[in-house]
């Protein structure tokens, strides 16, 4: 079985004294073959058990803790138990699995794939699962910001918290007839995101460029407050240079005029978000890093570990960018261009004063 060490990067940013090695072994990859499109979702049920949300397909499919394909279920559609463009999935204190999709509804199932009851949220689009008590979404405030807030079961706002500026993203550009056209293009290094993560009833939210995750329990209850107290990276040359040719094709593909690939490139930042993705377990949280150096494209992503009660553990390497963590595993999804998988890796602290 393969078998990689992480051990603490002290450069990406500057970290303290601490660290934290981890031993990760690689156990298994779930091969999607002809079966993923879009993977959008993963997690774990209380027996091991793995669901993959394949949002294009509208689609679940659960495999065995060792990785073998038990089942698969859900189907396209607007009526009970159908799925309709879902963006999350995650598994609830009984073991059934609540799927969020994207016209308010949050569908549940049993383990087994059987359909058992819906939440309905009007006038909501992204609403996540963290309890049957409480639900994640965000609003638009009075002032046209983008802001997380949780959810009762029946759709009241219990709470509000980070808020984004959106139209620092778009540009607007006059057509021919005079009339003002928006046009918006972001990459994850910048642009501004509200970041969410739920496990086992409680969550963490956050803010891409503010170095603050708040932790919830499953009563909506704000639990811990994790902080560091570091400064943004800035963009290398070399980095803005490939954001600009990443605009440039990204118009010329869509057909946009030259002067929006220009306006788009002068809103560009100076800086870099701190992070790209949260997660939450029982005893641990992440943030998964934006890359060192984006021009690379390279596949190794950073991640920033502390304990529940605020404490930084450091910082380790992983080899790819992970959709999902748990008490013992990271899932990283793998694209090669024509068929996508699942990597599952196991991660553990070696043993203090003996073998680890």
């Amino acid at each position: 079985m393969p078998m990689f060490l992480l051990c603490l990067l002290s450069f990406y940013p500057p970290v303290s004294s601490s660290h934290v090695d981890l031993i990760l072994c690689k156990l298994f990859v779930i091969e999607g073959k002809d079966d993923f499109t879009e993977v959008s979702g993963v997690c774990e049920g209380n027996d091991g058990s793995v669901f993959v949300l394949d949002s294009k397909n509208c689609r679940i499919f659960k495999y065995s803790n060792e990785g073998a394909l038990i089942t698969s279920f859900g189907e396209c559609g607007q009526g009970p138990g159908d799925l309709f463009n879902p963006g999350r999935i995650t598994t609830a204190p009984d073991n059934s699995v609540a799927v969020s999709n994207g016209n308010g509804y949050i569908s549940i199932f049993s383990s087994e794939g059987s359909f058992k009851k819906t939440y309905k949220f009007p006038g909501k689009i992204s609403v996540g699962f963290i309890s049957p008590n409480v639900f994640y979404d965000w609003n638009w405030t009075e002032d046209g910001k983008k802001q997380q807030v949780l959810l009762d079961a029946n759709n009241a706002i219990i709470g509000r918290f980070f808020s984004v500026k959106i139209n620092d993203t778009i540009v607007t550009i006059p057509d021919t007839t005079g009339r003002r056209v928006g046009f918006s293009y972001g990459d994850n290094s910048y642009l501004p995101q509200l970041l969410f993560s739920t496990y086992s009833g409680r969550s963490v939210l956050a803010c891409s460029r503010e170095y603050k995750l708040l932790i919830f329990d499953s009563m909506g209850k704000k639990e811990q407050e994790i902080t560091r107290n570091v400064q943004p990276s800035f963009f290398t040359r070399a980095e803005l240079d490939y954001l600009e040719k990443q605009i440039r094709d990204h118009c010329k593909a869509k057909g946009w005029p030259n002067k929006v690939s220009k306006s788009l490139i002068s809103i560009v930042p100076k800086e870099k978000n701190f992070f790209s993705s949260v997660f939450i377990t029982d005893k641990y949280v992440f943030t998964c890093r934006i890359s060192e150096n984006i021009a690379k494209q390279s596949a190794a992503r950073v991640l920033d570990m502390f304990t529940l009660d605020n404490t930084f553990l450091g910082a380790v390497v992983i080899p790819g960018t992970p959709i999902y963590i748990s008490d013992e595993r990271i899932y990283i999804t793998q694209d090669d261009g024509e068929d996508i998988s699942i990597a599952v890796l196991s991660y553990r602290q070696p043993n203090k004063g003996g073998k680890s």
